[in-house]
């Protein structure tokens, strides 16, 4: 009998569109090799949450040079079975940790801006897609959606090279797949699926910035 060996493909580029057509979903195994940058980042990951990913993009030019193969991230945290968000407690915990005031809402325009384009105003990426998730129409955002509104606020967004942009794209998409508050939502008519925020899903220790399962959300 004849035996076949089956060899992935590699694709020679990744658009990185800021579309709200994108596909959200995480890769699922067996998928083909990307392209050299998305193996560089994922390669360079383990680093890039120690030191931030201002350092990941100084140093990405020197890093793509060699094609590798893709890995893919942890699987998303999507909608558990018969989960409810609590977003009155999400809330709460929001306005504590970044102190405002309640007759203030919650979004990006709490996070001002600088007038130097050269300056990362607000790093975390972690924090700063909370704040751009809650404060989306039903507290609810594609992926797309989080470019558009981080892009609309801030100015060293929209004037990041298109290497940079790329980079940034997939540290935003590695910082949702791995973060334990961020929850992909079930697509509806074939739309974009789309993140949402609960809080309630860890313990933070505001001083060292870990973040922890709550006992209830251990075995999810």
């Amino acid at each position: 009998m004849q035996s076949f060996v089956l060899r992935p493909t590699q694709f020679s580029d990744y658009s990185g569109s800021e579309s709200e057509s994108e596909v959200d979903s995480a890769p699922q195994p067996g998928t083909p090799a990307l392209s050299a940058y998305t193996s560089a980042y994922i390669s360079a990951m383990s680093s890039a949450e120690a030191a931030g990913d201002a350092a990941l993009l100084a140093s990405h030019s020197a890093t793509v040079s060699t094609p590798a193969v893709y890995k893919a991230p942890q699987l998303s945290r999507t909608t558990p079975c018969g989960w409810i968000p609590n977003h009155t407690m999400t809330e709460k915990i929001l306005r504590a940790r970044f102190a405002v005031p309640p007759e203030q809402a919650i979004d990006l325009s709490i996070l001002p801006d600088t007038d130097d384009p050269s300056v990362k105003r607000w790093p975390d990426v972690h924090d700063i897609l909370q704040i751009t998730i809650f404060g989306a129409p039903g507290h609810k955002l594609a992926s797309g959606g989080i470019f558009k509104a981080l892009k609309a606020r801030f100015r060293y967004y929209r004037e990041l090279s298109s290497t940079e942009d790329m980079v940034w794209k997939m540290v935003v998409r590695a910082r949702l797949h791995n973060g334990v508050v961020f929850i992909q939502l079930d697509s509806v008519n074939r739309r974009p699926r789309q993140w949402t925020l609960d809080m309630t899903r860890v313990t933070v220790d505001t001083a060292r910035g870990i973040e922890k399962k709550t006992p209830e959300h251990q075995s999810m």
